[in-house]
């Protein structure tokens, strides 16, 4: 990523998954720099604002990650892993109903994230309810 961005340091996406490596490397910091630097290069790249929001959502600024989630679906409203992190966070905010309908739509789009929602941590306090389980199981 550093010889990308090193030859086009204007490429928003670059800096993007350079931010994927670095998360999963458990450096929050500099992931957050990274897409802060993408934001802002494309400040509508739509998967940068969901990695943001949910960076927030993880530290617990709500407000913050449902701001980010909602500026992602205005750009592309039918954004999976933006409607996914939505449900997420309602989830974690006791919003059972809106988590599970928020799930629904985000499976529709994209019926792969059963598998992330399965072990999901972020869905425990849904995962026994009989709607979830028949999402993931349809």
């Amino acid at each position: 990523f550093d010889r990308i961005i090193l030859l086009d340091p204007r490429n928003d996406m670059a800096y993007l998954k350079k931010s994927y490596a670095i998360g999963s490397l458990g450096n929050e910091e500099v992931e957050m720099e990274l897409i802060e630097k993408c934001l802002d290069l494309n400040p509508e790249n739509k998967y940068a604002l969901s990695n943001k929001g949910a960076l927030f959502m993880e530290r617990g600024d709500y407000d913050a990650a449902r701001q980010l989630f909602s500026k992602a679906l205005e750009v592309d409203p039918d954004y999976s892993w933006a409607i996914y992190n939505m449900a997420c966070l309602y989830s974690l905010q006791d919003q059972y109903d809106l988590a599970i309908v928020n799930l629904k739509q985000a499976f529709e789009l994209d019926p792969m994230l059963k598998r992330d929602a399965a072990s999901d941590e972020c869905l425990d306090k849904i995962k026994e309810r009989h709607e979830f389980k028949k999402l993931i199981n349809s």
